[in-house]
C-alpha cells in the first residue's frame, strides 16, 4: 500500500480521517490547524473522490464489511505514525469503538465515544428512550396502526441525513412510504425552526464548545445556509445530552424550536455533521482544540471566542484533473 504525498515534520500530530474522500472542508481545517505540525491522511472506497486532493496523503480503502478493513487501518497508522483517528460517517463508528483498544495500542489516539454511547445515537429508537430518560422533549414515536393525525414523519431507525426521510400527509402516502423506507420509524411531525448544534469534549467527555445555528435552508440532509444563535437554554439542553452520553470529540445534535418555544430534540451523530463549518470558523476551531488537547493542553468550556449571529452560505465547487489511460 502505497501513499500519495509522504513529507517529514519535525513534530508529528499526524491525523487519519477516515472515509474523508468527501470532507474536504474538514481537510483544509486541520491542514490549517497542523500549520506544519504534521500530515492530515484520509481513506476513502472510492478512489475517484475530491478529498485526496487536499489531503497530504490518500489510501483507498476496502469497503467497511471487508474482512481486510482492520489490518487496512492498523498498516496505515503504523507506516504513517498516525497520532489520531476518526471517521465522518455513522456506520464506521461502531467499527472504531468495536476495535479502539486495538488500534490505541498502536500509539493512535481513536476520537470515538463509548459503545453503549454509539449503540444509543445508531438508532433513533434508543435515541428517543434516551431523550425520555433524561426528561429532553422529543417528537412521540408510533407504530403503524397508532396514527390518528397528520402529518407524521417517517424515516428509518437506523439511517443518516435525508435519505428515505419523508412528510406523509394522509394515510395513502404513509401507506406507500412504509414500503419504501428501510427499517421506519414513524415520528410526530413538529413544525418549527430547525436547528444543529455542533459540540466538541475533550478526551474525558470534558465540553468545551457547544455552538446552536439556525438551518435557513437544507440540501440532501446538509444545511447550506446557516447562522449562529448561541441561545442559551439551546446550550443547556445540548450539554446536559453531552454529559449523559458521555461524549468524547465530536457531536453533533439535531432539535427543532416549536412556534410555541417547545425545544424538540430528533437526533445525535457522534461525528463532525456536514455544515460543521458555520461551528469551526465562527470562533470554534474544533481542529485546532483537538490538536492542543493531542499535545496535552487542558482546556475548559467557552463560547467567548464564537461570534453569535455569524452566517454561512455553502456552495459547490470542482476540481480537476487529468490522467492519461
Amino acid at each position: 500500500m502505497k501513499g500519495e504525498n509522504k513529507k517529514t515534520f519535525k513534530k508529528n500530530f499526524n491525523i487519519l480521517i477516515c472515509s474523508g474522500g468527501k470532507r474536504v472542508d474538514l481537510i483544509k481545517e486541520f491542514r490549517r490547524a497542523l500549520n506544519g505540525r504534521g500530515r492530515v491522511v484520509i481513506t476513502d472506497a472510492n478512489d475517484l473522490n475530491a478529498g485526496r486532493f487536499f489531503a497530504d496523503d490518500f489510501f483507498k480503502a476496502p469497503r467497511l464489511n471487508d474482512k481486510n478493513y482492520l489490518s487496512f487501518i492498523k498498516k496505515i497508522i503504523k507506516e504513517n505514525q498516525i497520532k489520531i483517528l476518526f471517521s465522518v460517517i455513522d456506520p464506521e463508528l461502531l467499527f472504531l469503538v468495536k476495535y479502539k483498544k486495538e488500534l490505541e495500542g498502536l500509539g493512535a489516539k481513536v476520537l470515538i465515544s463509548s459503545l453503549s454511547s454509539v449503540e444509543t445515537t445508531n438508532d433513533k429508537r434508543k435515541t428517543a428512550k434516551f431523550f425520555q430518560k433524561i426528561k429532553i422533549l422529543t417528537p412521540k414515536i408510533f407504530k403503524f396502526n397508532e396514527v390518528k393525525k397528520y402529518p407524521v414523519f417517517i424515516k428509518p431507525y437506523d439511517g443518516n441525513g435525508s435519505k428515505f426521510a419523508y412528510c406523509a400527509n394522509n394515510f395513502q402516502e404513509l401507506d406507500t412510504f412504509s414500503r419504501i423506507v428501510p427499517n421506519p420509524i414513524i415520528t410526530e411531525f413538529i413544525p418549527g425552526q430547525e436547528y444543529t448544534i455542533d459540540c466538541l469534549s475533550d478526551f474525558s467527555g470534558e465540553i468545551i464548545n457547544v455552538v446552536p445555528r439556525k438551518r435557513l435552508e437544507v440540501n440532501n440532509g446538509i444545511a447550506v445556509k446557516s447562522v449562529v444563535d448561541l441561545n442559551p437554554a439551546i446550550i443547556s439542553d445540548a450539554k446536559k445530552i453531552l454529559k449523559a452520553l458521555k461524549v468524547e470529540g465530536p457531536a453533533t445534535i439535531q432539535l427543532i424550536k416549536s412556534p410555541a418555544g417547545k425545544r424538540y430534540f430528533t437526533e445525535v451523530n457522534l461525528r463532525f455533521g456536514g455544515g460543521v463549518m458555520l461551528g469551526i470558523k465562527s470562533g470554534g476551531n474544533f481542529p485546532g482544540k483537538i490538536i492542543n488537547m493531542l499535545g496535552g493542553k487542558q482546556l475548559k468550556f467557552s463560547n467567548n471566542s464564537v461570534k453569535d449571529s455569524y452566517s454561512m452560505v455553502a456552495y459547490l465547487d470542482h476540481q480537476f484533473y487529468y490522467e492519461k489511460n
